[in-house]
């Protein structure tokens, strides 16, 4: 979104009505919730204006925190937690040791999440996203992909198989099988099968969205 749209002036507006929530109560569980939530969102939107969005995700970060704190049982604020984690390790492009330790502290928030919410469908999404990380870096650098291939599909597929409409869900799953697609077949190893996999999956996303 670019700045001045209808949604984020509505979502600047919630963002405020949050903090003043949080002062009349600080550790107000559904306050830091949605503020970290709103704070999510307001980044990956700066991201896709090419604006910085490090403020944002550092505030979510910190909201976010505070609510698993509060509440050490909190399967959502955990799983959110893992989704602002995985957001800031998509930022370094290098995927120096800066992502490698959000990437840790995504897969742990989720798994965490999944530990006490063992049917929600967001936590195996967001620990896949986050070994996604791990899989293209292994891609970047040559080296072996089935082990964080097979990882990640597992998680997707349960989020898929906990709600079949998600779309996120079925649209990682693609990239990644076409990645390990395409790398198999690079190196003369069998390519056929996971690349009808990733094509099913893209259909089937295409589908939830409507475009089928």
């Amino acid at each position: 979104l670019s700045a001045g749209h209808p949604s984020e002036s509505k979502y600047h507006q919630a963002f405020q009505d949050c903090t003043q929530a949080l002062h009349v109560a600080p550790d107000s569980r559904d306050a830091l919730l949605l503020r970290g939530l709103i704070s999510n969102n307001m980044g990956s939107w700066s991201l896709q204006a090419n604006r910085d969005p490090t403020e944002r995700y550092r505030q979510a970060e910190e909201d976010l925190l505070r609510a698993s704190r509060a509440e050490a049982t909190d399967a959502q604020a955990l799983t959110n937690l893992a989704m602002v984690y995985t957001n800031q390790a998509f930022l370094d492009r290098e995927i120096g040791q800066t992502a490698l330790e959000r990437v840790r502290l995504a897969i742990e928030s989720a798994t965490k999440a999944i530990a006490l919410s063992p049917n929600s469908a967001d936590a195996y999404f967001w620990r896949a996203s986050a070994v996604g990380i791990l899989f293209y870096r292994a891609h970047e650098r040559q080296e072996p992909l089935e082990p964080l291939l097979q990882q990640a599909q597992q998680d997707l597929n349960r989020a898929i198989e906990l709600r079949p409409h998600h779309r996120e869900a079925l649209s990682r799953k693609h990239y990644l099988l076409a990645i390990a697609a395409g790398a198999a077949r690079m190196d003369g190893r069998p390519w056929q099968e996971m690349a009808q996999s990733s094509i099913d999956a893209m259909e089937q996303a295409l589908a939830q969205a409507g475009f089928r």
